[in-house]
């Protein structure tokens, strides 16, 4: 069994952030060689994905929603500057059996084939995702509107988390979850305990059970 840690990272000439710590190293240490060779680019300053300090709720929800997942490519490190999935984003391999959580493989996502058209489409106006509820509230009026018509405009701005959270769900979970948009550089092979590493995401995401 491997340990699992959030800690404090403490790198020279740069302000201390959180990161993970795995069987005493940190994440960086033996991902940085293998993304390099592979991948050709640097993971340390990487931003610890696994948090809710998201600009937007809606992204804090799509997190919140992917760590109830059993199996997922799980986003684990983002660019610290936009921090918003949708640059560099690094990806875990995730099962969660039983008492047990495995990190299978890490990757690199491949934003080649990411459609900011498709991802709006995917919004309120998706009706393929709709409940008997969203159909009841939205049926009638917003799920008839056109992208980018005023009338979806203005109900986008006024329930943006919504919004940017069904385009997260609807749009962006499947193209995470491709195996052709996923350039895997680490076969990484750690186990944790569920309780410990539940325990430590709780400690700076509150994740709703």
């Amino acid at each position: 069994m491997n340990t699992f840690r959030i800690v404090e990272y403490k790198p020279e000439g740069v302000p201390p952030y959180l990161t993970y710590e795995i069987d005493g190293n940190i994440i960086f240490s033996f991902l940085e060689e293998a993304a390099k060779t592979t991948c050709r680019f640097p993971v340390e300053g990487l931003a610890m994905a696994l948090t809710d300090e998201y600009d937007y709720e809606g992204d804090a929800d799509f997190m919140r929603f992917l760590l109830g997942q059993d199996r997922v490519n799980l986003p684990i490190l983002l660019c610290p500057q936009d921090f918003d999935f949708s640059c560099i984003t690094v990806v875990a391999d995730t099962e969660k059996t039983g008492d047990k959580v495995f990190w299978k493989r890490i990757g690199l996502v491949s934003w080649k084939d990411y459609s900011f058209k498709e991802e709006k489409a995917h919004g309120i106006v998706y009706v393929d995702s709709y409940s008997d509820k969203d159909w009841e509230l939205y049926g009638s009026n917003i799920a008839l509107a056109e992208v980018d018509s005023e009338e979806w405009s203005e109900w986008t701005s006024d329930h943006w988390r919504e919004e940017l959270y069904r385009r997260r769900v609807n749009y962006m979970l499947p193209y995470l979850q491709e195996e052709k948009h996923i350039d895997w550089f680490f076969d990484c092979g750690r186990c944790f305990d569920r309780k410990e590493y539940e325990g430590e995401i709780e400690k700076v995401f509150h994740v709703e059970q």
